[in-house]
């Protein structure tokens, strides 16, 4: 007997079946694995992760970190290891990265803090330090999120971004930075209010009337071209005005009760001096005639008179002032010998010993964004502190500004540092000079390290140095 075919329409239901029993068998092997951490979502990034390329418009040594927020103390991850196990898959593209952490995801991390203008530039270190922490609280900050200093998914998510928000301080923001921002327009003449590290009104006003005076966009915020200026030679101060000259007072229109009153006050005026002289004449010429009269008697000598003179009395003989003595001859001073040439300075290690020796003072500090001691330092922050200890005369700048100046001799190549000269760089992702040291020798520099957290000693002869060597300076 031959079999009939069955239509599809009978043989859907059976598929269904298959399919809902295999998916059954599915869950009941791997649910229990997941559960064991077997396979787990987690977030990675390191050397072999394709992070975001864009590049910002911004980088720059800068000022005073944010430092008011205080860091979570979430522990170092256990199952989120820094690097991917071979039992996990992986869902995602970040991680989440802590004080703390040790991996190249770091490196990559602080670079692009650098880029936006959060963090000073330096050789990449793989150690979430709190140079990091700090500079992401200010990208947390700029960007209205939560300040913990931690770079969680969402942060590094909008860090990444091709549009990131570049370096900004702005109303009601608090920190450090904002205290140095006080301080720097307090010295320009645009900022008299308390310097409290709170951004407020008066804050507010002053970036105004600076970005007004600098030919800046004026909107109360300060972005990184701002800051940069404002740390320059460049910055103009505040103008100033004459303050000797009191302002004059609106004349105001005559009404009758003042006619009235200033014609009484008038009246009462001349006729009290005209009284005044009147009687005074009078007493004058009244005077003068009983004293000639007088006068007339006494000199004829006539019996009338009744006042007998007083017989003058007789001066006392003056003294006869004693000889004075006859000054003793003053020796003859004995020829000096002839005076020893001074020694001209000399130039190298001996001429800024004065240098080095504050900066050697410095080493084991901790970096601070935008510090200049004497407790914590950035790298221009040092820079401008030994260079005050050594007698030299200077204002808080930038290192892209202290590279620029042009009353201290430039040095273009890096063979012909000498100690006590100032070395520049730059960055791998920038071209403008954004880092600075101090030379202790020709091969030797000391600087203050956002990737090591602390003033260190560095070998001018590294890779990294090297190929981002732009210019030394020689201080006058």
């Amino acid at each position: 007997m031959k079999r009939r075919k069955l239509p599809y329409i009978h043989i859907l239901p059976r598929v269904l079946i298959g399919v809902l029993v295999l998916g059954a068998l599915v869950a009941l092997i791997y649910v229990p694995l997941l559960a064991k951490g077997v396979f787990s979502f987690t977030e990675v990034a390191d050397a072999a992760t394709a992070l975001p390329t864009a590049t910002p418009a911004h980088t720059g040594d800068l000022p005073a970190p944010e430092a008011t927020a205080t860091h979570s103390p979430t522990p170092a991850p256990t199952e989120q290891a820094a690097m991917p196990r071979s039992d996990v898959v992986v869902l995602s593209v970040y991680t989440t990265l802590r004080l703390g952490d040790d991996n190249a995801s770091v490196s990559a991390l602080q670079q692009r803090l650098t880029d936006l203008g959060y963090l000073d530039s330096d050789m990449p270190g793989s150690l979430y330090n709190e140079s990091i922490a700090s500079a992401v609280v200010l990208f947390q900050r700029a960007c209205d999120m939560a300040q913990t200093g931690v770079a969680d998914s969402t942060t590094q998510s909008s860090l990444y971004a091709e549009n990131a928000q570049a370096y900004r301080i702005k109303r009601s923001d608090t920190g450090k930075d904002v205290l140095r921002l006080q301080q720097r327009l307090y010295e320009l003449g645009y900022y008299t209010d308390r310097i409290n590290g709170y951004f407020g009104p008066n804050t507010e006003q002053a970036v105004m009337f600076f970005q007004a005076i600098n030919g800046l966009t004026v909107s109360g915020e300060l972005d990184y071209d701002a800051w940069v200026i404002l740390y320059s030679e460049d910055a103009l101060p505040a103008p100033t005005l004459p303050t000797d000259t009191p302002s004059p007072r609106p004349t105001p229109r005559p009404t009758a009760s003042t006619t009235k009153k200033a014609t009484s006050k008038a009246t009462s005026k001349a006729t009290a001096k005209a009284t005044v002289k009147a009687t005074s004449k009078a007493t004058a010429k009244a005077t003068a005639k009983a004293t000639a009269k007088s006068t007339g008697k006494n000199t004829g000598g006539s019996e009338n008179d009744t006042a007998t003179p007083k017989p003058t009395k007789t001066p006392k003989p003056t003294k006869t002032p004693k000889p004075t003595k006859t000054p003793k001859p003053t020796k003859t001073p004995k020829p000096s010998g002839t005076p020893k040439p001074t020694k001209a300075p000399s130039s190298g290690k001996k001429t800024y010993s004065s240098l080095i020796e504050a900066a050697q003072d410095q080493i084991g500090k901790p970096y601070e964004w935008g510090a200049e001691g004497p407790d914590s330092f950035d790298c221009s922050g040092l820079v401008y502190y030994c260079m005050k200890q050594s007698g030299h005369t200077l204002s808080r700048q930038s290192s892209a500004s202290y590279a620029k100046n042009g009353r201290w001799t430039l040095i273009t190549s890096m063979s012909d540092l000498q100690a006590g000269d100032l070395v520049f760089f730059k960055s791998d992702s920038k071209d403008s000079v954004n880092h600075t040291g101090i030379c202790i020798s020709g091969s030797a520099m000391i600087h203050a390290s956002s990737s090591k957290g602390q003033v260190v000693r560095s070998s001018l002869h590294q890779d990294y140095w090297e190929r981002n060597f732009v210019c030394g300076r020689r201080p006058a």
